[in-house]
């Protein structure tokens, strides 16, 4: 399973910042709300990706690592769905 490895690198990724963990499981917290409470799957991936994009733009550690658990959850669901 590909997502492993992302999971994998992006807790390397938050390890030296509290808040961006934080973030990390906020976003994927966002991310499988989103993909679970709307009537198609796309309709939830495009919205999410626009969020991540838009959260990726700040340069705190906690949006930063919203970005990185949005798009980690869209893919671990598109794995499970697909």
């Amino acid at each position: 399973m590909r997502s492993w490895n992302c999971i994998k690198d992006a807790l390397a990724g938050c390890r030296q910042s509290s808040s961006r963990l934080c973030g990390f499981v906020r976003g994927l917290e966002i991310g499988a709300s989103a993909i679970g409470r709307t009537s198609t799957v796309c309709d939830a991936v495009e919205s999410l990706r626009e969020r991540a994009l838009q959260l990726s733009e700040f340069h705190d550690d906690f949006n930063l690592g919203v970005s990185l658990g949005i798009p980690l959850a869209m893919m671990i669901a598109s794995e499970m769905l697909g």
